[in-house]
């Protein structure tokens, strides 16, 4: 398949690039021929850009974009390249979906390529599973499902936020929708758990060392549903406590023969 490209720049002297995307990997064009991916027929020329015209061996996708004016247009502009729509990549997953390629050829492809993208893939990827704490907002969830969000949350987010940027910001969104949860839905023990776990992090000053005005709203916020959670904790413990009971006294009462 035959191919034309221009390295003109786009409005803004935005500079453009060429991926090419064969067997796992990305290969990103230089103006030269890589035999296997990809030959150039014609270009460049003298004086101004260049006008290439390629032709790609069979198997390879070719990925035409430009630059951003900065690191966050930059990954829009990719993500445009490779969907055909602006936005952001909310996760590594997300970018890897994107690129039709695994997650770790994605990271060492943009880390060494592209830096800056990694950066900000990197910040997203490590907000993400306190981002989704955002469907629990969706009272159709299950108490199970709720609480499995809250848990993979604690699991797999806390390591790699610890140094987010916007992690001020994340940390009250998050708690404002732990606090609509128990308004909401059906507490279980399991459910209730999770999200005392959750909330609990929050004492930890090294961590999270708020500003003092978020501070006093997120301290406020995490004092007020710790209380209410270990309330309906104790609550569904007593209601299983007497259940059991009540199920051992109907075993030892006698019966009319």
């Amino acid at each position: 398949m035959d191919i034309i490209w221009s390295n003109a720049s786009s409005g803004r002297e935005r500079p453009p690039w060429l991926l090419l995307i064969k067997n796992g990997e990305v290969i990103p064009f230089e103006g030269a021929t890589v035999p296997g991916v990809v030959t150039v027929r014609e270009g460049p020329r003298k004086g101004g850009h260049a006008v290439y015209r390629l032709a790609l061996d069979h198997g390879v996708r070719p990925v035409p974009g430009y630059d951003g004016v900065n690191a966050h247009a930059s990954v829009e502009e990719l993500r445009f390249a490779l969907c055909g729509a602006y936005g952001p990549f909310l996760s590594w997953e997300d970018a890897s979906r994107a690129f039709g390629l695994p997650v770790p050829v994605v990271q060492a492809f943009l880390r060494g390529s592209r830096p800056k993208i990694a950066e900000v893939i990197e910040r997203a990827d490590a907000a993400a599973p306190f981002m989704s704490l955002e469907s629990l907002r969706d009272e159709t969830l299950s108490s199970d499902v709720a609480a499995e969000l809250i848990e993979r949350a604690v699991a797999r987010g806390l390591a790699g936020w610890i140094g987010h940027p916007d992690r001020e910001d994340i940390a009250l969104r998050a708690l404002v929708v732990i606090d609509c949860v128990i308004d909401g839905r059906k507490i279980t023990e399991r459910l209730a758990n999770a999200a005392l776990a959750f909330t609990e992090l929050f004492t930890t000053a090294k961590l999270f060392p708020f500003g003092p005005s978020v501070s006093r709203r997120a301290g406020s916020i995490r004092q007020s549903v710790i209380l209410r959670l270990r309330a309906l904790r104790e609550s569904i413990r007593n209601e299983q406590v007497d259940a059991v009971n009540h199920f051992d006294d109907d075993r030892m009462t006698p019966r009319d023969p």
